[in-house]
């Protein structure tokens, strides 16, 4: 294989910072943090709580699991920062994203919606299946993170870690009830992450977000209205994604607080 040129290695450089300079100027135009760089909602001490704890439990415990309850932490903390990174380049792209409407002929009395997307409208596309599988992500490390931290492996089976069924039993035990972190937490499964999860599922196993879009411009071609309404749905998924990029932040801090609560309670540590 050839190697690139200098010149060639140039051009890609500048292009690299380039883009780099653009994504960081988005981030900051649309105000996107990640859950780690948050340092507002998590003073040091939640994240010093949490590690010493989880230390205290598992320096004497099973071979690995302080390592493995580290990896989680870290990889929801990446998880985070890769749906920034995905939401970031959604508003790069949406003001390129194409509208079938402006493509439409009139043909037989009638005007047809036609739909040649430009290269970024499949730029688009990929970061909102790429957001979607993220922001499920964070969550399923989340659950992790609960099931580990109180030891729920006498409870739930590894099988049926999910975030779902670990908040799931900890409402059936009804010994939080009175607090107010895993009340965030429960409301937070029983809506956002409900429907996140039921668009997730058809993105993981049926289809991605470019093929839902194009089945549903070819249902109806030529009715400009729906189509009108399909796109200005499909531009606004970035700020939908944009605000679970928040919830992550604002979920991650309401975990700390009630894994704080719940230790205490319990003295499981």
């Amino acid at each position: 294989m050839e190697s690139i040129s200098n010149e060639g290695d140039s051009e890609l450089l500048n292009f690299f910072q380039s883009y780099s300079e653009i994504c960081d100027r988005t981030a900051k135009q649309y105000h996107l943090l990640s859950a780690s760089e948050r340092e507002d909602l998590f003073p040091n001490t939640y994240f010093g709580f949490y590690y010493n704890k989880i230390n205290q439990n598992y320096k004497n415990s099973i071979s690995g699991y302080f390592s493995y309850i580290n990896t989680i932490m870290d990889d929801a903390m990446r998880c985070s920062g890769d749906l920034k990174f995905a939401t970031v380049n959604l508003y790069i792209f949406k003001p390129y994203v194409t509208n079938p409407v402006s493509q439409a002929i009139f043909h037989n009395g009638k005007y047809i919606c036609r739909n040649f997307p430009s290269w970024q409208t499949y730029k688009y596309d990929f970061y909102m299946s790429v957001c979607e599988e993220k922001i499920y992500n964070f969550w399923d490390r989340i659950g992790d993170l609960i099931y580990f931290s109180l030891k729920l492996d006498r409870d739930i089976e590894y099988k049926k870690l999910y975030f779902g069924t670990v908040i799931d039993f900890l409402s059936s035990r009804a010994i939080y009830d009175d607090n107010e972190h895993f009340a965030w937490l429960k409301s937070f499964k029983n809506n956002e992450y409900k429907i996140l999860n039921e668009s997730r599922k058809t993105v993981v196993h049926y289809h991605q977000k470019a093929t839902e879009y194009h089945v549903l411009w070819q249902s109806r071609v030529d009715d400009v209205d729906f189509q009108q309404q399909l796109y200005e749905d499909k531009i606004a998924k970035v700020d939908y994604y944009a605000h679970h990029l928040l919830l992550q932040s604002v979920g991650f801090q309401n975990l700390c607080l009630f894994l704080e609560f719940a230790t205490n309670k319990d003295q499981q540590f």
